[in-house]
């Protein structure tokens, strides 16, 4: 399968939304309605793309077709943070998701920053096993509170999630 990840062309923003609330599937399986309402899956459209120039954007696409999405920014404490990663639920297990975050880690790496850090829900076992395999590690308060961490959150952790974190 040839996958390349490249930056988006604003003339795939639609296929970019289709597959990020292609999702919704896979967390309505563990997450009432008002959860879903709640951490926002599955109401995603083209202006919540077009009104967020503060982060990059990557997509994997095979034979022209947008199959995943990343974005992710630079935090203060020169961290960078992974806000979304979705895959085209019909082709996960395929490495997409992992070639993505991989190139958003090469991108970190060049811009010098320090680290890695995402959230994911408790309940997305998926995730949770995604960003083990890909050696990413469950952060807590201790660990987001000093070292090259320390910064990254505003505030406590929240409820029902985990904060994974990778040194590069």
């Amino acid at each position: 399968m040839n996958i390349k990840i490249r930056k988006p062309k604003k003339s795939e923003y639609k296929q970019i939304v289709k597959v990020i609330n292609s999702e919704k599937a896979l967390y309505e399986k563990v997450f009432n309605q008002k959860e879903l309402d709640q951490i926002g899956i599955g109401n995603f459209s083209i202006s919540d793309l077009e009104d967020d120039s503060s982060r990059n954007y990557l997509v994997a696409v095979i034979k022209e077709k947008v199959v995943g999405f990343i974005s992710w920014y630079i935090k203060p404490n020169n961290i960078a943070w992974i806000s979304m990663l979705e895959v085209n639920i019909k082709i996960h297990n395929q490495g997409i998701g992992s070639k993505l975050v991989k190139e958003v880690e090469k991108q970190a790496q060049k811009l010098k920053v320090k680290a890695v850090v995402l959230e994911t829900q408790k309940k997305a076992k998926w995730a949770i096993d995604f960003y083990k395999y890909n050696n990413y590690k469950i952060l807590d308060d201790n660990d987001l509170s000093r070292g090259i961490y320390k910064g990254t959150l505003s505030k406590k952790i929240v409820k029902n999630t985990y904060i994974f974190g990778k040194v590069l």
